[in-house]
């Protein structure tokens, strides 16, 4: 209901709605499918000129995955556990995770936000920014880190990665570092972006067609 009339939203944003909400206190939440008339071309263009100053000025953004399925919560525990740890290789052999969990992790990163291209500005443009899998959730320093921090080499030379494990290990670490470069390069255009590189400009036309962006 808003301002006393029905409105309809999408069964995601629902859930989304229902899990951000607080249950004593009010809370003001920008939603661009709400706050904008989607049906208004004249005015998404002209809101969409505003996004830099509305996830820029936003206290914090709060990243909605999805609902709590193909075992997302254990997924949202191991990316806890390597953004503590920081070394994937010394978190499986000291068996905190497994290879289990990088194919829970690797399904979480399959989900439809990492390559929607809002992506760009929810995790860019913030000062702080949370992620949310259902009732799991990953804080602002912990997704710092896994962006930017996280060490796929071994801590040392004794260090081996059992055989068996090298295929979802592989397959974990394409995907996470596909992710991650995006959004570390991203954020260091924001802070000293370079308008003369033709090379940089590429780069963020490459950032453009991974997030299936299309001319309107």
């Amino acid at each position: 209901m808003i301002q006393g009339v029905q409105w309809p939203v999408t069964v995601n944003l629902e859930a989304g709605l229902r899990h951000l909400r607080h249950r004593s206190v009010p809370r003001t939440i920008w939603i661009d499918a709400i706050c904008i008339n989607q049906r208004c071309t004249e005015e998404r263009m002209h809101q969409v000129q505003l996004m830099k100053t509305i996830y820029g000025d936003a206290t914090v953004v709060r990243v909605w995955l999805g609902e709590k399925e193909n075992r997302s919560k254990e997924a949202m525990w191991a990316s806890e556990q390597i953004a503590r740890e920081r070394n994937v290789i010394s978190l499986m052999k000291s068996k905190v995770i497994n290879n289990q969990d990088l194919k829970k992790l690797l399904i979480l990163l399959q989900r439809p936000w990492w390559s929607r291209v809002w992506v760009l500005q929810e995790v860019v443009l913030p000062k702080k920014v949370t992620i949310r899998c259902g009732r799991a959730s990953l804080g602002e320093g912990s997704f710092k880190r896994l962006m930017k921090d996280v060490d796929f080499l071994p801590p040392g030379p004794d260090v081996v990665l059992n055989v068996k494990n090298f295929t979802d290990f592989h397959n974990f670490h394409q995907s996470w570092y596909n992710t991650s470069k995006r959004i570390i390069f991203l954020r260091r255009q924001k802070r000293s972006p370079s308008k003369d590189s033709p090379f940089e400009f590429t780069m963020i036309l490459g950032h453009g067609v991974i997030s299936h962006c299309s001319d309107p």
